[in-house]
């Protein structure tokens, strides 16, 4: 929810800086998410779109390269989530940054379509999902879930800063997790 343009966690941290005050709000925020997805999916199955949405944390805690449909139900396929996956990110729920095979310009020329990750639109809501309690992240520099909310957080960064979409890298068991054309260049 908005309130005067600021998310309503944002408003509640600077009028009472109370945690568990924002992470209720935040909790209603996702069960009013998933309670939409239902209202608003159209031909797509909900169960699914509920499926994939909840597999985010999951997906985001393990060192895949890609999103794993195996991840969301033992052995499932692109053909079954799909659609799911595709309503997502057309509602805006996630952001879906395909892996390039080449880190040339163009760089969507050079998608592979087949290996994407996928995030969760808000980093606060990431951080709620997982169920993480602020001191995890303050006092454990160890902590392994600080990657993905990290990378989480500079994607949201990222579309608010740059028009084109960020791509990322991977060659054997290295990654970039980020590339954007900037003209020309790939970077």
């Amino acid at each position: 929810m908005i309130i005067g343009g600021m998310p309503e966690c944002v408003v509640s941290w600077i009028k009472y800086k109370d945690p568990a005050r924002v992470s209720r709000i935040q909790k209603e925020l996702i069960e009013v998410y998933e309670n939409d997805f239902s209202k608003h999916n159209g031909k797509v199955n909900s169960g699914r779109i509920l499926m994939v949405f909840r597999s985010i944390v999951s997906q985001l805690a393990k060192s895949n390269e890609k999103f794993m449909y195996s991840a969301v139900r033992e052995g499932a396929r692109a053909r079954d989530f799909e659609e799911a996956i595709e309503w997502l990110v057309s509602a805006g729920m996630v952001n879906r940054i395909y892996n390039v095979s080449k880190m040339e310009h163009p760089l969507s020329a050079f998608n592979r379509l087949d290996q994407f990750k996928l995030f969760v639109f808000d980093t606060g809501l990431l951080k709620y999902m997982a169920g993480i309690d602020n001191s995890a992240i303050l006092l454990n520099s160890s902590y392994q879930f600080k990657g993905a909310l990290t990378e989480n957080y500079i994607l949201q960064q990222l579309h608010g800063q740059f028009e084109v979409e960020p791509h990322y890298f991977s060659y054997k068991n290295q990654e970039i997790d980020f590339v954007l054309q900037n003209g020309n260049c790939s970077c």
